[in-house]
C-alpha cells in the first residue's frame, strides 16, 4: 500500500506522513528529499533548476538511495547537505 500526502509547502506533510507511517507500520519516504537531492546535482553541476532539459540530462547519471533517515546521492551521504534552504542557480 502506498500513501502519500500532498499540499502547500511547510504545512505540516512530513510531520503527518512519519506519524502515520509510525503508527501503521510503514516506511516513511520524503519524497521531498528527492527533489532536493536532484536539486543538489543541479546546483553543482551549475545547471539552472528551471532548465528543463539541462535538469533531464543529469537524471540518468545520478544513483539515489534513500536508506530510513539518510540520503545516498552517487554514494555520497547528502543527508546534511539537503536543508529546505537550498536555491537552485
Amino acid at each position: 500500500m502506498i500513501v502519500t500526502i500532498d499540499g502547500p509547502a511547510a504545512s505540516g506533510k512530513g510531520t503527518v506522513a512519519k506519524g502515520i507511517a509510525a503508527r501503521l507500520g510503514f516506511e516513511y519516504l520524503d519524497t521531498g528529499a528527492m527533489y532536493r537531492a536532484v536539486a543538489l546535482v543541479a546546483i553543482r553541476r551549475k545547471v539552472a533548476c528551471d532548465d528543463r532539459a539541462g535538469v533531464s540530462g543529469l537524471l540518468p547519471e545520478i544513483t539515489l538511495e534513500m536508506p530510513p533517515g539518510r540520503v545516498v546521492l552517487n554514494g555520497e551521504d547528502v543527508t546534511g547537505q539537503i536543508g529546505r534552504k537550498r536555491h537552485c542557480v
